[in-house]
């Protein structure tokens, strides 16, 4: 009996912590809750990203922040992504080339 009850406790938390990684990755892949999470505009704000500026964002990864310093910096800026990930990298330059990214 004892053993039952651990067994199907542990798969009820295996459940949950299942449940929870799901729902956190899911939401915070959505931009809304990425954006509330991470604050890319505070924090642009507090490190005085302005139009017309040249950016050098390390750890780019898939350019979640990168393209929003695109449209900070405006047609007038620069952002140089780097990132050791060659794959993010290639993802960064696929989505600049969709949207007609230049600079």
């Amino acid at each position: 009996m004892k053993r039952t009850y651990i067994a199907v406790t542990a798969t009820v938390s295996v459940a949950i912590f299942a449940i929870v990684a799901y729902f956190l990755v899911f939401h915070f892949q959505n931009r809304y809750w990425r954006d509330l999470w991470q604050q890319p505009d505070k924090l642009m704000e507090i490190a005085g990203v302005k139009q017309g500026m040249v950016v050098g964002e390390a750890g780019a990864g898939r350019g979640y922040l990168t393209f929003k310093l695109l449209e900070r910096v405006g047609d007038r800026g620069h952002v140089y992504a780097n990132d050791i990930d060659e794959e993010a990298l290639s993802a960064i330059q696929r989505r600049s080339q969709k949207e007609g990214v230049q600079n």
